[in-house]
């Protein structure tokens, strides 16, 4: 039988230095969505590349507000980032689509 390569001591203090990783990504990860929030001229459909891939929903509810018409939609599916988005993302976007299509 193969033994314990942690004891409990040692198993605990791995666990904090997890959680503590854990937290600096997170606050990380804050200070860069408020960046890319406060005006960045980063294009849109970057930001919501990030958006997905970092589960930004400030930004990405931002991102999908500012969409103002159909043509911004077709430029967003024309770019590189597109065919990366979730299913998830790419179903918001249609949804967008659709409320802007109801005005």
């Amino acid at each position: 039988m193969m033994a314990n390569r942690f004891h409990i001591p040692e198993f605990l203090v791995t666990l904090e230095m997890i959680d503590d990783t854990r937290r600096q990504f997170d606050d990380v990860v804050d200070r860069a969505e408020k960046w890319l929030i406060s005006g960045t001229k980063l294009p849109m459909h970057k930001k919501l590349g990030f958006t997905d891939q970092y589960r930004l929903e400030v930004l990405k509810n931002q991102c999908l507000r500012n969409i103002a018409n159909a043509n911004e939609v077709a430029e967003l599916k024309k770019s590189d980032s597109y065919v990366h988005y979730s299913s998830e993302l790419k179903d918001e976007i249609i949804k967008k689509l659709v409320q802007l299509w109801k005005k």
